[in-house]
């Protein structure tokens, strides 16, 4: 349990967005509380660091509308707290009022849906617990440090934006890679005796890649082309971002057809506790899928280039074809009643179903011309 747990949780390399955003966040962070420092009387402006720190994410992910929303919500929070800070005696009930009535003016008011309607509330009950153990009395000082933030933070992101491109590229490049290695360590082991322990570690691998890394890659490719609009690193590459929007959701198809054969996989290793023994067109089969799968990596950049994935699909199609007709038999050999006593494992092969079935749904992703190439 502990082993798949950690598994689970593995940390991956984080993406140069990622790093950029952390990095901007400090830059905003200390030019927000220097200036705030300066213009206010307050000793230690930290509520513009913190309100710096938000709005740099928020800019940084999303397009400039949602931007501008979320910093408006930080900033009416911050307002809103301040105001009420030294009349408001903190409990369950007036908790829960300042709730509804932060979540209704950005709902009813401000018209903000998600979360940039939930950024108020947030942001008003974190700064009310900031100021209940501060001086109050520092409350226009304070509001001013919220605006110097959210302006440091917004120039900061406005002028060093992430670009979507890349992030997007790193992103799907990754998310094809590992499901490439995943199918072909599947297929590996496949031809030589395998486990449940085997099989376990093969489904934690695949889901991850469907849980992480394939949740990463459709947010980094968002709404990449809107977001394109406003930052001058991204405007040349609408094009590629189009490509990018449609590939993005084949691979989130395929990365779940693979945690499906690994977890079809993993069923088979638990009716065999003792270990099981090679099946050697199966392996081929999964291999062959992610031999296709690290193909169409390629196109990502070189979307007329597909003459690596023709070859490969033309294998996989082979191999599809062999393991069907080894799961035919052995299915038929498990109906006719006498399966066991000629093949102790022939009912197994009806679990397989499931395998060609998502191998069948990843062919069809693959060969799926990219209609913006």
């Amino acid at each position: 349990m502990w082993t798949d747990t950690v598994r689970a949780w593995s940390w991956t390399r984080p993406t140069a967005g990622e790093v950029g955003t952390v990095l901007k966040a400090g830059l905003a962070a200390g030019l927000s509380f220097s200036v705030a420092r300066v213009v206010t009387n307050v000793p230690n402006p930290l509520l513009a660091p913190a309100t710096a720190i938000v709005t740099v994410h928020a800019t940084a992910w999303t397009s400039l509308r949602v931007a501008l929303q979320r910093s408006i919500a930080v900033v009416v929070g911050v307002i809103v707290a301040l105001l009420i800070g030294d009349a408001v005696s903190l409990n369950g009930f007036t908790v829960a009022i300042l709730v509804v009535v932060a979540l209704g003016i950005s709902v009813f008011v401000l018209r903000f849906s998600g979360g940039e309607a939930n950024q108020l509330p947030i942001t008003l009950l974190l700064v009310l617990a900031v100021v209940s153990y501060g001086q109050k009395s520092y409350g226009v000082g304070r509001a001013v440090d919220t605006i110097i933030g959210a302006a440091f933070g917004g120039l900061v992101a406005l002028a060093l934006p992430t670009s979507r491109l890349q992030e997007a590229r790193s992103a799907l490049t990754r998310l094809a890679a590992e499901l490439a290695d995943c199918l072909a360590m599947m297929g590996a082991g496949l031809q030589q005796p395998w486990s449940e322990k085997t099989t376990g570690t093969w489904e934690a691998r695949a889901q991850r890649s469907r849980k992480q890394l394939a949740r990463r890659a459709v947010d980094a490719v968002g709404s990449g082309r809107r977001a394109a609009r406003w930052n001058y690193r991204d405007r040349r590459h609408l094009h590629d971002l189009e490509r990018y929007d449609e590939v993005a959701p084949r691979l989130e198809r395929i990365s779940i057809g693979v945690a499906e054969i690994a977890r079809a996989l993993d069923e088979t290793g638990a009716r065999t506790p003792d270990g099981h023994v090679p099946t050697p067109k199966l392996g081929a089969l999964v291999a062959a899928l992610g031999t296709a799968v690290g193909a169409y990596e390629r196109l990502l950049d070189h979307p007329d280039d597909n003459g690596a994935l023709r070859a490969a699909l033309q294998e996989v199609r082979i191999c599809r074809a062999e393991s069907e007709q080894g799961a035919i038999r052995r299915a038929r050999l498990a109906i006719e009643g006498g399966a066991r006593a000629v093949d102790p494992e022939a009912d197994e092969w009806l679990s397989y179903g499931a395998v060609l079935e998502q191998a069948d749904a990843i062919i069809l992703d693959l060969e799926r011309p990219i209609e913006s190439a």
